[in-house]
């Protein structure tokens, strides 16, 4: 096969170009897929090793930055689960209306 273009004459030339795009594509798609010929060896050479070891201590790290995050996270769940809830907000809010009103209510006119 050639990569020389092919007249297009009629709808058989037109079927016969098509194709031979469709077989210059998959060729190229191919080789992309393979990546270069490296005998075998895998991709990265001599620094696989080193691009691997690498990968294992940051996923040691982020291990232990997890770690640190569920320990911090359980102590914050533990302090919201002392916070009141609804009913002890509006507790508290009306304890705070009614204490105003009865300062208003009581308190000596001014001047």
């Amino acid at each position: 096969m050639t990569d020389a273009p092919i007249p297009i004459h009629n709808e058989a030339s037109l079927a016969q170009a098509l194709n031979r795009m469709r077989q210059i594509e998959e060729k190229n798609l191919i080789s992309r897929m393979k990546g270069p010929d490296n005998g075998g060896e895998p991709p990265g050479g001599d620094m696989l090793e080193a691009r691997v070891l690498r990968l294992e201590d940051d996923v040691k790290e982020i291990r232990t930055d997890m770690k640190d995050v569920r320990d911090r996270l359980s102590r914050i769940e533990g302090k919201i689960g002392m916070l009141p809830g609804w009913g002890g907000l509006l507790a508290v809010a009306g304890f705070i209306v009614t204490a105003v009103g009865l300062m208003i209510r009581f308190m000596p006119p001014a001047g």
